[in-house]
């Protein structure tokens, strides 16, 4: 990513001499205040909030100012880079055939960041749900050992408006496949919030899938 951040920069007018400037400023910014090397982050959103980070780290900003702000433009400009670099990436794929994609090289692992809201449950409740059950599947019967099994609310928490009374006569011990297949009932049928009619169901498409 170095070397091609330095490429980046080298094919600007206004910044291309001061490309290996910026690349030494973002490897002595690494050493010295980070956790990581910045250049093996490739994620905006996350070096966004670095350069939020060390905006609000006075040892950075006093160093930067000895450098004429020359670290905080590096690493602005490594965020525009890694901006630019995926929207790069998604017009490319987007233009290309599906046997091109089908033979493209694929990679997992990437640092990112998320911000995740989610409704709150009750550990209590859904582990006495789970003891009821004997840790059971209600649709298909899967067990394993207390394991893996989830609670399923007919009701779900995404229709609630704010935080209301659960009782365990609203939950049902389901394995995760079943749980999945529950959803999907429901959102097909309002009728799968009634716990007998959704139990038939699951065991009725778990008989003819055996």
């Amino acid at each position: 990513m170095e070397d091609k951040f330095l490429q980046y920069i080298q094919s600007r007018p206004k910044s291309a001499k001061s490309g290996s400037n910026y690349v030494s400023g973002i490897n002595s910014i690494s050493k010295k205040f980070l956790d990581q090397n910045l250049f093996s982050i490739t994620s905006p959103k996350i070096v966004e909030k670095i350069i939020f980070d060390l905006e609000n780290n006075d040892k950075f900003m006093t160093e930067n100012s000895k450098g004429h702000n020359m670290y905080l433009r590096a690493i602005k400009h490594y965020k525009n880079f890694l901006s630019e670099n995926q929207d790069l990436n998604r017009n490319k794929i987007s233009s290309l055939s599906e046997k091109q994609i089908t033979n493209m090289p694929y990679y997992e692992g990437n640092t990112i960041e998320r911000t995740i809201i989610q409704k709150s449950r009750n550990r209590n409740i859904v582990k006495q749900v789970k003891e009821g059950d004997n840790y059971t599947c209600k649709g298909c019967g899967f067990y394993f050992y207390n394991k893996i099994v989830e609670v399923h609310h007919l009701i779900p928490l995404s229709n609630m408006d704010g935080e209301k009374q659960i009782k365990k006569e609203d939950l049902i011990t389901l394995c995760p496949n079943c749980h999945a297949i529950a959803h999907l009932l429901l959102n097909e049928d309002e009728k799968y919030k009634n716990r007998k009619i959704l139990i038939d169901k699951l065991q009725e498409i778990y008989k003819l899938n055996k």
